[in-house]
């Protein structure tokens, strides 16, 4: 799952935009994706402190009161512009 995701981001962090907005929309991740959203935040405060823009929005289901909290957390572990936004619950359709 998270080659693809650490490849491109190591590609764009050589030549990054002027500003970017990194958006976290997730439901659940497991310990082992903590660690590597952490390492993101870190390479992405890195590329901050460079005098680069990133703005992190971390989206969170209104009420889930478990991603708020550690998007909190990230927030407070890293020197980012960062969001805490509610999002509406997406319901995918299966269409035959």
């Amino acid at each position: 799952f998270w080659e693809p995701i650490l490849k491109w981001f190591y590609a764009y962090a050589v030549q990054p935009a002027q500003e970017t907005n990194f958006i976290f929309d997730l439901e659940y991740f497991n310990i082992s994706s903590s660690k590597r959203i952490l390492f993101l935040l870190y390479k992405m405060a890195e590329m901050h402190e460079n005098n680069f823009k990133i703005n992190v929005e971390w989206r969170c289901q209104d009420g889930d009161i478990d991603m708020r909290e550690v998007g909190n957390d990230y927030a407070c572990m890293v020197n980012l512009p960062f969001t805490i936004v509610n999002s509406q619950p997406t319901h995918l359709v299966a269409v035959k």
